[in-house]
């Protein structure tokens, strides 16, 4: 076999993660969040409380809450994002905390 049948096209263009990964959000003013990584995954989710929706300038915008840190509930980041789509999270887990 060659290089290129060995290896899927792009590979090398592909970074290896594990399946927990730090990951910064910085126009969200998060500078680090622990995150789980679903290669197959099409869209991601970021657990958010105390959601507010609010206009800014005639768009729609939501400020949030975030705890960027595992098992720490003190640690709360309070973010503002303009409203770009809208999903139904389902938790598969079924514990809503």
């Amino acid at each position: 076999m060659t290089t290129q049948e060995n290896h899927p096209a792009n590979s090398a263009d592909k970074i290896i993660v594990g399946s927990e990964e730090w990951c910064a959000l910085p126009t969200l003013g998060i500078p680090a969040v622990k995150v789980r990584v679903d290669s197959g995954a099409k869209t991601s989710s970021l657990h958010a409380f105390n959601i507010r929706p609010f206009l800014r300038a005639g768009s729609s915008w939501v400020s949030f809450e975030v705890h960027p840190l595992q098992n720490n509930r003190r640690t709360i980041i309070r973010c503002e994002a303009e409203v770009i789509d809208k999903r139904v999270i389902k938790s598969l887990s079924l514990i809503h905390i």
